[in-house]
């Protein structure tokens, strides 16, 4: 049982660079989920994030929403936070 756990991976803004799919995603998709990263970590199986996800359907693949934060779960302090931090080229100043 205790080997299941090392499957489970918490991607934080920090570590999504870890999720290579993502590279594969359109610019502003990428920046929905990065700015939900700033209060909503993606905890999920690598299981789904290397075999489950299909990519080429993203958003819109069932997995990837059940497992991924999503543009709705957004404020619109998040949305101004993750802007100004684009603006001047800082995505440090999120974290």
């Amino acid at each position: 049982m205790s080997a299941t756990n090392t499957y489970i991976e918490m991607f934080d803004l920090g570590k999504l660079d870890r999720i290579k799919q993502l590279k594969s995603l359109p610019v502003g998709l990428i920046e929905v989920i990065m700015t939900a990263a700033l209060d909503f970590s993606i905890r999920t199986r690598s299981c789904l994030v290397n075999e489950l996800i299909v990519w080429g359907c993203v958003p819109d693949d069932p997995v990837f929403r059940m497992s991924s934060p999503h543009l709705v779960m957004l404020t619109e302090e998040h949305l101004k936070v993750f802007h100004r931090a684009k603006a001047t080229d800082d995505l440090a100043q999120m974290v």
